[in-house]
C-alpha cells in the first residue's frame, strides 16, 4: 500500500483527492480498489467484470466527491459505511444486468441473505485492508530492518535461524524485534478499533 490511510478516511485525504492530488488518489485506489475486487471475487465474479465493478465504484465515489454529494463527517457515519453502500449498489446492478431483470434478479435484489453475505464479505475485506494499514504504520515506527525481521518471521513464517542469518543478528535479537513489533502493532490496532468500534480488528499473538 502506497500511503497511510485511516479506517475512516480523513478529511485531509478527501480534500487532497478533490484538489487533484494524484498520489493521494492512487493510494486510495490501490487500497480500496483491492477491497472491492476481493469482495467481487468472493461472489465468483470473473476478473474482467470485477475490474469493471471497481471502476464503477471509484467513478461513483469520485463523482460524488467532486459534485459535493459526499461530505465525509466521522461524527455522523464511518467512511466504510458510505463506501460499502456504493459497493453493494454496484454489485446489485451487476446481478440485475446479468439476469436481465428476470424474476430471479428481483429475488436477488431483495434477498436479505444476499445482503448479509455482502456485508460479511465487505467487513472481512475491510479488516484485511485495515490490518495492512496497521502494518504500514508499524513499519514507519520501527524502521525497515526491524520490520523486515517481523515480516520474515511472522508474515512469511521463516525459521528463526534463517531470519537471524539473513538479517545478520542473533536469535535473541530476532525474538526481541518480533516482540517489539507485535507490541506496537497491538497499540496501533487498539487505536484503529477505538476510531471504529465496529471494526473489531484482532491483535496478533506474541
Amino acid at each position: 500500500m502506497g500511503g497511510s490511510l485511516f479506517p475512516d478516511t480523513p478529511r485531509t485525504l478527501i480534500q487532497k483527492i478533490s484538489n487533484g492530488d494524484e498520489i493521494s488518489w492512487q493510494d486510495f485506489y490501490n487500497t480500496y480498489g483491492d477491497v472491492v475486487r476481493r469482495i467481487a471475487a468472493g461472489q465468483n465474479i470473473q476478473d474482467v467484470d470485477a475490474d469493471e465493478i471497481v471502476q464503477q465504484v471509484m467513478l461513483d465515489f469520485c463523482r460524488n466527491n467532486q459534485t459535493g454529494k459526499f461530505r465525509f463527517n466521522p461524527d455522523i457515519a464511518h467512511f466504510r459505511t458510505y463506501f460499502g453502500r456504493i459497493i453493494a449498489a454496484k454489485l446489485s446492478d451487476y446481478w440485475r444486468q446479468r439476469y436481465r431483470e428476470t424474476e430471479k434478479a428481483k429475488q436477488i435484489a431483495k434477498s436479505s441473505e444476499i445482503e448479509q453475505i455482502q456485508e460479511e464479505s465487505f467487513m472481512r475485506e475491510w479488516r484485511v485492508a485495515m490490518f495492512c494499514e496497521a502494518e504500514t504504520r508499524l513499519c514507519k515506527r520501527v524502521g525497515k530492518e526491524t520490520f523486515l525481521t517481523y515480516s520474515l518471521l511472522v508474515k512469511q513464517n521463516r525459521p528463526v535461524e534463517k531470519v537471524a542469518e539473513f538479517i545478520g543478528c542473533s536469535r535473541n535479537q530476532v525474538y526481541q524485534a518480533k516482540k517489539r513489533c507485535v507490541a506496537i502493532l497491538r497499540e496501533i490496532i487498539a487505536e484503529l478499533n477505538s476510531a471504529d468500534t465496529g471494526l473489531k480488528l484482532k491483535s496478533p499473538d506474541l
